[in-house]
């Protein structure tokens, strides 16, 4: 999923609650281990909502905490928005 680009992952942030297991096997799919550092941010922080909204809490904490720390490689934006989550 190397294909993916930055508005594609905001994308999947935003509509993530339409259909949040095939947001979750999306971003599984390539998102984790993308080149960007903000596609990556992304993709955790994808899985992190929805292990969270499924009650897994300590997965969802470390793909939080990981998207995290990728966004302060991107940018303030990037960053602000993985702490609203």
């Amino acid at each position: 999923m190397c294909g993916v680009d930055r508005a594609e992952a905001e994308e999947l942030l935003r509509t993530l609650f339409a259909d949040p297991e095939a947001a979750r096997q999306a971003a599984e799919a390539g998102m984790l281990d993308h080149p960007d550092p903000a596609v990556r941010s992304a993709g955790h922080q994808v899985v992190g909502i929805v292990l969270r909204d499924v009650g897994e809490t300590d997965a969802a904490l470390t793909h939080l905490r990981r998207a995290l720390r990728l966004a302060r490689r991107v940018d303030a934006e990037r960053e602000a928005d993985v702490r609203a989550t």
